[in-house]
């Protein structure tokens, strides 16, 4: 079972090869199973932050817990990531079932670096349970000029403490936290 996902085995989703692609912008991985996502998390988490992806289905994560991909600064996603207008549903992430530090950012990516692209995609039905980090369904945060978040639609509910714990508190529907960051077409609800 992936190590990015927490709190038993009944919530663990297992990373599977992806169904196809390479990883560079002409072949992204394709993603149309929870565990290609994990596989994408699992990579990312791991230093490989620069590949490229692309939901070939739609996605529910429904009954399971998300650790970000790219969930903190030292592990930024700085590749892209095309939804290609399919739909990621279910998405939750809890920060009390995780430890990721004062830097980690809470969405389906925790943080988005330098280079970093998101488009084409919808995730519904999202909760992020954040405490007092960065919170945003797409992106906890994104941070760099080159970041572009484009045609998104999200979702959900973000809730966040009170901001005591790491004496900042940063939440948004898209992105909880954007510094240069290029956010267009999209919408939440």
């Amino acid at each position: 079972a992936s190590d990015l996902i927490v709190d038993g085995d009944a919530l663990a989703i297992e990373a599977v090869p992806f169904s196809g692609g390479k990883g560079t912008e002409k072949e992204p991985y394709l993603i149309s199973e929870p565990g290609h996502l994990a596989t994408m998390a699992n990579q990312i988490n791991g230093g490989t932050t620069d590949k490229h992806y692309k939901l070939a289905a739609n996605i529910s994560l429904a009954g399971k817990i998300w650790i970000p991909a790219g969930y903190n600064t030292k592990h930024a996603f700085t590749g892209s990531f095309d939804g290609d207008g399919f739909t990621i549903s279910g998405l939750y992430v809890d920060n009390a079932s995780l430890s990721l530090g004062s830097n980690a950012g809470y969405g389906l990516f925790g943080v988005l670096g330098q280079g970093a692209s998101v488009k084409n995609v919808q995730v519904i039905g999202a909760n992020i349970v954040a405490g007092s980090n960065y919170a945003g369904i797409i992106a906890g945060r994104a941070s760099g000029t080159s970041v572009k978040i484009e045609a998104c639609y999200v979702t959900g509910t973000i809730s966040t403490g009170d901001g005591s714990r790491y004496n900042y508190l940063y939440r948004g529907g898209i992105i909880g936290y954007g510094s240069g960051a290029s956010i267009s077409r999209c919408y939440t609800n």
